[in-house]
């Protein structure tokens, strides 16, 4: 009887430890293959708008739909208007979601609402103080009052089940649209497939928040730091963030995917951009390295492989660096590194906020000292890398497996 009460703790011991796993949710899970970094491919930025639904009198209302993974407190959302028109006013409410998707329409679930002033260009919408709770879907509405004049919210061109702050999915992130007066569709919320363009902040426009958003306003190659010659070089620092994989997992990395463009101003050739990934140490101590050719340097995305694999943990701050090789180029030979470029101030809400996953500058190629630099912006680059199983949960499995087989062979 001991040795049957030993098997069944063991049991329950593995059951609680999968299911304190499931909670947390991550991205990806044991035995996934996960797509880490800010890949260049992804599409972020703030150029679309919905032709038929333009915010043009009192019935036109605009829902930026997203989840809250933290508890965190805002005031003011950032969104970007097109056409507006001196004289237009709006109303803006947080609403939480009904569970359909919809923003609710009872009273009681108004977080926060008020009517403001809109301007042209992205701009803060103050609408009060909204305490938003982990886990709770949430609608930003945006209703015209007084509108002089038809005018678009702008979004995303694509559906993206990722918001960028922590890699973290949101499979509700999205734009709804509702305008009585449409023929086709009614009074009705329509969703529509686009990932709105918005972040918050709380208390004044320049205190950002982390988190919820997507604050990207296109990607754009440029040569602001990495060069030949004497110019500083480019890179980022980064974590992998427990959205993405469970506490504490190690990755395994052999390849990255990177774009750059050469500009052989003296046209003598150019040598090779080197691209390494680093301990975030004093010693910036290396942990692989690649290189582009000047003939890879094309503006597409491209496969590097490593000259070793790396192993990268969870929540372990990170260095992908570029230099230029040989003897530094010169001043004419430019290397542009395709960046998400954030709208200014926007830097706390961007990937990993100003601290975990920022720019970093290197004043020459020995990366022995650095400093973080753009901090609306971020470097484009991505790495594929399994998902292990871990070994504690390894092990754990291994004991049930064979606590089972045990209680089996007594039965016999």
């Amino acid at each position: 009887m001991r040795h049957q009460t030993s098997i069944g703790m063991t049991l329950a011991l593995v059951c609680v430890t999968v299911s304190l796993q499931a909670t947390a949710a991550p991205r990806y899970g044991e035995g996934d293959y996960g797509t880490f970094g800010l890949p260049a491919a992804e599409t972020w930025n703030f150029n679309q708008f919905i032709s038929q639904f333009p915010i043009a009198d009192n019935d036109d209302r605009y829902s930026t739909r997203f989840t809250a993974k933290e508890n965190v407190t805002v005031d003011r959302i950032f969104q970007r208007f097109v056409g507006v028109q001196p004289g237009t006013t709006v109303n803006v409410s947080v609403i939480k979601d009904d569970g359909s998707g919809l923003p609710s329409s009872n009273p009681l679930d108004i977080v926060a609402s008020a009517n403001t002033t809109a301007v042209d260009g992205i701009n803060p919408i103050t609408f009060g103080t909204a305490n938003l709770t982990a886990g709770t879907v949430y609608h930003v509405v945006t209703q015209g009052v007084t509108v002089p004049a038809p005018f678009h919210v702008f979004q995303n061109q694509v559906d993206q089940p990722i918001r960028p702050y922590d890699r973290g999915l949101d499979n509700k992130m999205s734009v709804l649209v509702r305008d009585a007066d449409n023929g086709f569709f009614g009074d009705a919320w329509v969703p529509v497939a686009l990932d709105p363009y918005f972040y918050f902040a709380n208390a004044s426009d320049t205190a950002v928040v982390g988190g919820p958003g997507q604050p990207y306003i296109f990607p754009s190659p440029t040569a602001s730091f990495t060069q030949g010659g004497s110019g500083a070089k480019l890179g980022q620092r980064f974590q992998i963030t427990d959205d993405e994989v469970p506490v504490g997992t190690k990755l395994i990395v052999k390849q990255i995917t990177f774009k750059a463009i050469a500009s052989d101003g003296d046209g003598g050739g150019m040598p090779n951009l080197i691209i390494r990934l680093r301990k975030d140490d004093l010693a910036g101590t290396i942990l692989a390295s690649t290189f582009m050719t000047q003939a890879q340097m094309n503006n597409t995305n491209q496969l590097l492989s490593l000259d070793t694999a790396a192993e990268l943990e969870q929540g372990v701050s990170y260095l992908l660096t570029t230099e230029v090789g040989g003897a530094g180029g010169t001043a004419s030979e430019i290397y542009f590194l395709t960046f998400h470029l954030g709208n200014a101030g926007s830097g706390p809400a961007t990937w990993g906020g100003i601290v975990e996953s920022v720019p970093v500058a290197s004043p020459n190629n020995s990366w022995l000292s650095r400093t973080p630099t753009v901090t609306d912006w971020d470097l484009a680059f991505s790495f594929v890398a399994l998902v292990p199983e871990p070994a504690g949960l390894a092990a754990a499995g291994f004991m049930l497996a064979g606590g089972l087989m045990l209680r089996r062979m007594r039965r016999w």
